[in-house]
């Protein structure tokens, strides 16, 4: 999903919103305003083939798949080790990959311009595209790796910590040993967050390298660079987790943090290599402002990744088992969302090929009679895709706990659980395709109202179950997946009213 912010470069709509499924022609804007992709000549075209829709879904995988995979790995190594370090991995990881996901605009938008600029056989314009991202790309994980550093222990001490110490005092009865647990247990994702927020320059620059390459058609070295990352990790884990430095949680984040490092070191060599990349010329103010285009979909990232976090707040002021339990499941969870995610990215790819221009009066269209072909294979490639992310979620943690804990407890609840999260799961892929065909519409305002409005309510509904005693103690895991599998319903339910309802007015400038 997160991928769709790249038709934010498209024309914005002035026509009346017809209903999707129904309409002919939608979206008009000046001739000058074009997508690249725009053509000039409203001829048929024919959808693409299933199968090539699923290349480009599964060779898109690697950006996206790739934070959350650093994280899974990380859970099954500390889960071996500490059921306490594993419910501070929940947090930790949350925090690290959500910010992680907030900067997907980058790939978005580094893959478009360079794309752009292959298509029109510019290779200058592709080199210098890519130049920008990586640069900016990095001094931005600077910025967020000096904030994260700052912020991150004062967040716990003062908000997140006394909050959790209260909740156990209350669940327990002012149990010693259960509130020094709790104690420990954000003691140790601090720890973690620190160790990884020195990932975040060489992440983001590895993430604008692996967009660059797929902009030029290259998917071969990205998925390389990934796998890079994964060999190292594990092996980082094997030494400083599970080795004889038995590092715990600290050896996870540094090995997460070597493993960036050394991806990006080699497909920025790649880039180089190939005369994709020249750093000695810094972005001007027009690159820049080119580059930060894309930031505008950072607000229903940013909603987003609000609703899983409000989740994992909730699973762990449950106890260390919940909160262990927890971890476990939203790690498949969230790997199987982002392989989902990548539908959106499909939708946004194949989707612009529908504008075209009259030459009369110089105004672009967006054809969605001719599109809607398209449109039912992405929806069909969704199901089948999320028939997979069922399947893992509701097998691996019943048939192969142990991959992620040896705890009977967390076993137990892992296995009550994972039903409700995989029909969750379900809705996923169909709702991000549905979210990208809305963006390839532009109906970016409605989306952006859609989603504050979602955040409000998962704020106002978490807020209540931490202040209300009575719905505190009421909480449980089960409850939390409930209430995640609900807000993919609300989802699928609101993008299925505005895809086949008729619009009263157009979107605004």
């Amino acid at each position: 999903g997160a991928s769709a912010a790249a038709c934010l470069r498209q024309p914005p709509m002035l026509a009346a919103r017809p209903p999707l499924i129904h309409s002919f022609r939608m979206s008009t804007t000046p001739a000058d305003k074009a997508p690249p992709e725009a053509r000039s000549v409203p001829a048929a075209l024919p959808p693409p083939r299933f199968s090539e829709l699923l290349k480009f879904t599964v060779l898109a995988m690697p950006i996206y798949v790739a934070p959350t995979l650093l994280s899974l790995i990380d859970t099954a190594a500390v889960g071996q080790v500490s059921s306490v370090q594993l419910a501070a991995l929940g947090p930790a990881c949350g925090i690290c990959d959500a910010i992680s996901t907030m900067m997907v605009f980058i790939s978005v938008g580094t893959t478009n311009a360079v794309s752009t600029a292959v298509g029109g056989g510019d290779r200058a314009a592709a080199k210098r595209a890519a130049s920008v991202s990586v640069t900016t790309s990095f001094a931005i994980g600077c910025v967020v790796a000096l904030l994260l550093s700052l912020s991150i222990g004062p967040l716990i001490a003062n908000l997140v910590a006394p909050a959790a110490v209260a909740s156990t005092v209350a669940r327990t009865g002012g149990d010693t040993a259960a509130v020094a647990v709790t104690t420990q247990l954000w003691a140790a994702c601090e720890t973690y967050v620190r160790i990884r927020a020195l990932s975040f320059p060489f992440s983001l620059a590895l993430m604008s390298a692996q967009a660059s390459c797929l902009g030029a058609k290259d998917s071969l070295n990205p998925t390389l660079a990934t796998l890079t990352a994964s060999l190292v990790n594990v092996a980082g884990d094997a030494a400083l987790v599970l080795g004889p430095l038995a590092m715990g949680i600290a050896g996870a984040a540094w090995a997460t943090v070597g493993c960036q490092v050394a991806a990006a070191l080699v497909l920025l060599r790649t880039l180089r290599r190939k005369g994709m990349l020249e750093l000695r010329q810094l972005p001007s103010a027009d690159e820049l402002r080119r580059f930060f285009a894309f930031g505008a979909f950072i607000v229903v990232l940013f909603v987003k990744q609000l609703v899983y976090n409000q989740a994992i707040l909730l699973a762990s002021i449950l106890g260390t088992a919940a909160g262990a339990a927890h971890q476990c499941l939203f790690s498949i969870f969230r790997l199987c969302c982002t392989l989902g995610d990548v539908t959106g990215a499909t939708a946004q790819s194949f989707l612009p090929r529908y504008y075209v221009t009259d030459e009369a009066s110089g105004r672009v269209t967006f054809d969605a009679a001719s599109a809607r072909g398209t449109i039912k294979r992405i929806v069909g490639m969704t199901a089948l895709v999320a028939l997979c992310n069922t399947a893992i979620t509701f097998s691996v943690p019943l048939l192969r706990p142990g991959l992620f804990t040896a705890d009977a407890e967390v076993t137990r609840l892992l296995r009550r659980a994972a039903p409700i999260a995989a029909a969750g799961l379900l809705l996923h892929p169909p709702v991000v395709g549905m979210e990208g065909c809305l963006l390839a519409t532009k109906d970016v305002r409605w989306l952006v109202r859609h989603y504050v409005v979602t955040g409000g309510i998962a704020v106002a509904a978490t807020q209540l179950l931490l202040k209300v005693g009575a719905l505190r103690s009421a909480l449980s895991l089960d409850g939390i997946w409930l209430y995640l599998a609900a807000f993919q319903a609300t989802r699928a339910i609101s993008f299925v009213g505005r895809l086949v309802g008729v619009g009263k007015s157009p979107p605004k400038r």
